[in-house]
């Protein structure tokens, strides 16, 4: 079952690898096909635009030698016919050349028998006619027409072309590398007017292709799958077309190929694919079947081998008669069972002294985590009560501040205000004692706000904040639930964290603005205090003020997270839960003794 397993797999892994071999290639193969028919297809194009340009330049510089010579005849035109014969002998119209005046009479010719196309052909621009017969049993010629004036009347310089034997017929020959590459120039109504093979020249294309010739003759086309418009009789090869306007004529430049020369690239890359994936196949049977005989068996005597060593077998030798490489593997096993052998009751020795170790360390660390926890308990049950000694102390001294100091000050401003001499001294020592009493309701407001204990957390933030931070220029915005019901504990903590926020915002963010938001969401109180100060690095700048905080939120069970760097402002988030603020640390404390610190 193994020895089927293993070849199935090989053969499985080698088939695979054929197959995305295959199918990478195919893939490879599929994709370049349409760039190969495009090259084929841009070719042709490539080779239609150079004759249509070429065309078009000719155009052009008969234009030019028209215009040249329109400008030096003059009446009169018979003494100008030397000039008109020695253009016509020099350009590809050179069939004749004659003078028209505006009535389509004619004033000069060569030669001197040339008959005048029709005055409908006149146009008061520079122009190029299709071909056209200047009687029902003449040749077609076509005919490049200059207008010019004379004496302010409009005369026309005509030159035209004959088709049989012209020059362009000619050219076109000389641009066509084989015999079944078709150069024609057409006009729109798909009567060829010069060819590279001269016996398709003057003949007419069948109406669908004359049709399609006239349709498009303002772009460039390309047709795959037409008949041959230069060939003998009926043809049964399909061609393959590309049609180019000319700008300056009514023509267009057709170049034909047949499909199967012009795709036969794309034809030979299928085929070499199909007979490439083909010997792929072969030659991968051909190592399946190769790596079946010399791999797999030794394969599987070494494996059963190991499975005896993987049983516990450690006195058998693992050896096996292979290639080296199965070879050195043999012997590094059969090492490694000589090892496994020899270190087995080393590692049982060692076991037992290891297992002895870890249980007096265990006991060990226990008994320090105890001792640990203790410590701590006790450190923050301290804690808690010298915090709270120090709460009930600053009320004390505020009850002191208000019951003897305010009233003994308010004494003494009622008695300046009952002396009627408006001395200056008596004056300023009441605006003195004025600024005293603000001084001390703002200290006993700080040591003990009595809106804390008479209206709860949300009145006595909302008022620090309108008394200090509004008082020192700072612009604060508010978010205060009303109605919240906060444990003793936790609101005291939650006060001295705000106030201490507070402070470090005026002594050193720089802020203008400060946002503040007081909650209870989810069971939990939510302290966000936010300024746009100068900000810092918390890890860095960790003061005792700072780290009072974390130790305020702890105690409650709640945490402080700030969030600041320089130049963007700090962000201090207080969350509490509201239950029990810690109960082991409590339970901890009832144990302890009293201390001089308890209220």
């Amino acid at each position: 079952m193994a020895e089927s397993t293993l070849r199935h797999r090989l053969h499985a892994l080698v088939f695979l690898w054929v197959a995305v071999f295959s199918v990478v290639a195919g893939l490879a193969t599929q994709s370049s096909l349409p760039r190969l028919r495009e090259a084929a297809l841009e070719e042709r194009t490539l080779l239609g635009l150079s004759v249509a340009r070429s065309l078009d330049s000719q155009l052009e510089h008969l234009f030019a030698d028209l215009r040249e010579l329109s400008s030096q005849i003059r009446p009169p035109f018979r003494e100008h016919v030397e000039s008109l014969r020695a253009l016509r002998l020099t350009s590809p119209f050179r069939h004749s050349i004659y003078v028209l005046d505006g009535d389509g009479a004619l004033l000069a010719a060569d030669p001197r028998a040339t008959a005048p196309i029709a005055p409908e052909w006149l146009r008061q621009r520079e122009s190029v006619t299709p071909s056209l017969r200047k009687a029902p049993a003449a040749d077609p010629v076509v005919a490049i027409i200059q207008p010019f004036a004379v004496a302010g009347r409009t005369h026309y310089l005509v030159a035209e072309m004959g088709l049989q034997g012209s020059p362009l017929g000619a050219f076109l020959e000389s641009l066509a590398s084989h015999r079944e590459l078709h150069l024609l120039v057409v006009d729109r109504g798909g009567l060829v007017l010069a060819a590279a093979d001269a016996r398709a020249v003057a003949r007419q294309l069948p109406a669908a292709e004359a049709e399609r010739s006239g349709a498009a003759a303002a772009r460039p086309g390309t047709a795959i799958d037409a008949p041959c418009y230069a060939c003998e009789g009926e043809s049964a090869d399909r061609f393959v077309t590309i049609r180019v306007p000319l700008e300056l004529a009514p023509w267009e430049v057709i170049v034909q190929e047949r499909s199967s020369r012009v795709f036969g690239a794309v034809r030979w890359a299928r085929s070499g694919l199909v007979g490439a994936l083909a010997m792929v196949a072969i030659t991968g049977a051909a190592l399946a079947w190769s790596l079946s005989r010399s791999v797999v068996a030794p394969i599987l005597r070494l494996s059963r081998q190991a499975e005896g060593l993987r049983e516990g077998d450690l006195s058998t030798p693992i050896e096996v008669a292979a290639d080296r490489e199965l070879t050195v593997l043999a012997d590094t096993l059969d090492e490694a069972r000589r090892r496994l052998a020899a270190s087995l009751e080393d590692l049982e020795t060692m076991n037992a002294t290891l297992e002895q170790q870890v249980d007096e360390r265990t006991r060990e660390v226990r008994r320090l985590l105890d001792r640990a926890l203790a410590d701590d308990a006790r450190r923050r049950s301290l804690v808690r009560r010298l915090l709270s000694a120090g709460e009930e102390e600053r009320r004390r001294i505020a009850r002191e501040l208000h019951d003897e100091i305010a009233q003994l000050l308010t004494a003494v401003v009622l008695a300046l205000e009952r002396i009627p001499h408006e001395d200056r001294r008596i004056v300023q020592a009441r605006e003195l004692l004025a600024r005293t009493q603000d001084e001390i309701r703002r200290i006993i407001s700080d040591l003990r706000p009595s809106l804390l204990d008479d209206l709860g957390l949300a009145m006595a933030v909302r008022s620090h904040a309108r008394d200090f931070l509004d008082g020192r220029g700072l612009s604060v915005g508010l978010e205060i639930d009303e109605e919240l019901h906060v444990p003793a504990e936790i609101e005291t903590a939650a006060f001295r964290i705000y106030q201490e926020i507070a402070t470090n915002i005026t002594r050193h963010s720089g802020a203008e603005n400060v946002a503040i938001e007081l909650y209870v969401d989810d069971g939990a109180l939510t302290l966000s205090v936010e300024d746009d100060g100068v900000g810092f690095e918390p890890a860095a700048e960790a003061g005792t003020g700072i780290l009072g905080m974390h130790e305020r939120a702890s105690l409650v069970g709640g945490t402080i997270r700030i969030e600041s760097a320089p130049g963007t402002g700090t962000h201090v988030r207080f969350e509490c839960p509201l239950g029990a603020p810690e109960p082991a640390a409590g339970a901890a404390a009832a144990d302890d003794p009293p201390t001089a610190a308890d209220p």
